[in-house]
């Protein structure tokens, strides 16, 4: 899916195209894997890895403060997303 995805957005589409191609790369790509019986395995939201990759590339362009900043940024977020998944995604789950 990411290759795919990749080689759309090089290819620079409008960007309701761009939107909808993202869209029906994922969908395909999520539906094959429930059908297939596939697990996802993943420690780090896609998102979150990009912009740490993209924080990487650009270390240089930043001086250590900012680098610190957007790392804890990222930090935090990710903290948040668990902690919203255990307060709420988990408990809603059991009960359904």
């Amino acid at each position: 899916m990411t290759i795919l995805k990749t080689g759309l957005i090089r290819s620079a589409p409008a960007p309701l195209f761009l939107a909808t191609g993202v869209w029906i790369i994922y969908s395909a790509g999520f539906l094959t894997m429930q059908f297939t019986g596939f697990t996802l395995a993943t420690k780090i939201p896609s998102f979150t890895a990009s912009r740490l990759a993209n924080l990487l590339k650009t270390v240089r362009k930043l001086n250590a403060d900012d680098f610190r900043n957007e790392v804890r940024l990222v930090v935090k977020s990710q903290a948040l997303a668990f902690l919203g998944n255990l307060l709420g995604v988990i408990p809603l789950s059991l009960i359904a």
